[in-house]
């Protein structure tokens, strides 16, 4: 019996998971920063909100519907609001999310490699992980999940009618298939390319910021200029050498299509002729080297050889090094554009750089580049570089409360070897 009510509240789960995966791949494409609230908090609060109303107004979910199961107390009733409150929010939610936030902040605080790997996304997925495993434990010896114990409920077998129940699968069904579409719809409306799998557009242009109240000047100064952002960019170059554009997310392919717009422009080719790129390690520089001084036979050759090289899954930056190849092709040697690697491969890569007691992904980045633009500086004709990395390591000095905010980011350690000579910019798509 034990195994038999394991099966169906397992079943049961699997079917709500599909439905609460759904109904929250829907919920992104209509949150502005979706790019920056992660998978699994959107997940996670849909959780919640789903199974606490299910069992306010039914006492099951739809799985558990399925299924015939139900949710009651200890005596037999129905669960009161502050009772299903207490089991979903504090026995379940937040014993996952306060975890996952601890977890998070000490990984974040060891600056240890480790911090690459680990984000609030995958600390959240480390803590289900191991919640559920518990569950699994606790059910297998008493029977009842924690949350089921804490809260003094149960879940029962019920009698159902067959056609209703027959009827709740039909609708299920109608509900992914209309649920496929939906999502197919919502996916592609506002993508500008063509590559697609199973008939979505990937890889996905995330949606443009809220406007918030505190940009609202900035934008409005925007759009009082009277340079374009490639002219106002070349403006930037007439007093600096290094220029530092500020990525939008890894994943927003339309930049890449300004940045090489940025690169085909004459004014770059004649005198600024080099760019640093987070993209890419640095083990890799004499690949690159060779790749873009190579003339290939046709563009499928030229693709593959460059996805040997890809360190992130982008499109932008693939199809930004392919065009920087085709480009380079028609130059001559002396005009060529040269792109520069700056990151890792690994844990052994890492050199200490400011702090003797830190590993600092970022401060190897600025090495690279400063030792680099100190060399570009002293035996290249074109003395100028461009810089391509994330908002996580783009930001120069930030001072708050007078003392100096993240010191360890890239662009501060450029700032304070370059500060007459470096300025950055931030790509707002």
């Amino acid at each position: 019996m034990k195994q038999k009510n394991l099966f169906l509240r397992f079943s049961a789960s699997t079917i709500d998971l599909s439905i609460i995966i759904t109904i929250a791949i829907i919920i992104t494409n209509f949150i502005p920063l979706n790019q920056y609230v992660g998978t699994m908090q959107i997940f996670l609060i849909t959780s919640f909100f789903y199974f606490l109303i299910s069992y306010y107004f039914k006492c099951y979910s739809f799985g558990k519907y399925l299924l015939q199961i139900k949710l009651f107390t200890i005596e037999d009733s129905k669960p009161a609001f502050s009772t299903l409150l207490k089991r979903e929010l504090f026995f379940k939610f937040l014993i996952i999310i306060v975890p996952a936030y601890l977890l998070n902040l000490l990984v974040a605080e060891s600056q240890t490699n480790i911090s690459l790997y680990i984000d609030f996304n995958v600390s959240i997925l480390i803590v289900s992980i191991l919640f559920f495993t518990i569950s699994l434990i606790k059910w297998l010896f008493t029977n009842k999940t924690w949350w089921d114990s804490l809260s003094k409920t149960k879940v029962e077998k019920i009698s159902e009618s067959k056609n209703k129940i027959i009827f709740s699968y039909i609708f299920l069904f109608l509900f992914f298939l209309a649920s496929f579409f939906a999502i197919k719809f919502l996916n592609n409306r506002n993508q500008n390319h063509d590559i697609s799998f199973l008939g979505f557009k990937y890889p996905v242009n995330f949606k443009s910021h809220a406007l918030d109240a505190n940009a609202k000047a900035y934008v409005e100064f925007l759009k009082n200029q009277q340079l374009s952002s490639k002219d106002y960019i070349f403006k930037l170059f007439e007093k600096y050498d290094i220029v530092v554009l500020c990525e939008t997310n890894h994943r927003e392919t339309t930049q890449w299509d300004f940045i090489s717009d940025l690169v085909n422009d004459e004014r770059f080719i004649n005198n600024i002729g080099n760019i640093f790129t987070e993209y890419g390690a640095t083990s890799k520089q004499k690949q690159i080297d060779l790749l873009l001084n190579t003339k290939y036979d046709n563009r499928d050759s030229l693709m593959k050889n460059v996805s040997k090289l890809m360190h992130f899954k982008n499109l932008g930056f693939f199809n930004f090094i392919c065009d920087l190849n085709t480009l380079n092709t028609k130059l001559s040697d002396s005009l060529k554009i040269k792109e520069y690697f700056t990151d890792i491969d690994g844990i052994e890569d890492y050199l200490y750089y400011y702090n003797p007691e830190e590993l600092i992904r970022d401060s190897l980045m600025a090495d690279v580049i400063i030792n680099k633009f100190t060399e570009i500086q002293k035996n290249e004709n074109r003395k100028k570089c461009l810089i391509v990395t994330n908002q996580r390591h783009a930001f120069g000095p930030i001072k708050e409360n007078g003392k100096l905010k993240n010191p360890y980011h890239e662009t501060q350690f450029i700032f304070r070897a370059f500060p007459e000579k470096t300025a950055n910019v931030l790509i707002n798509h």
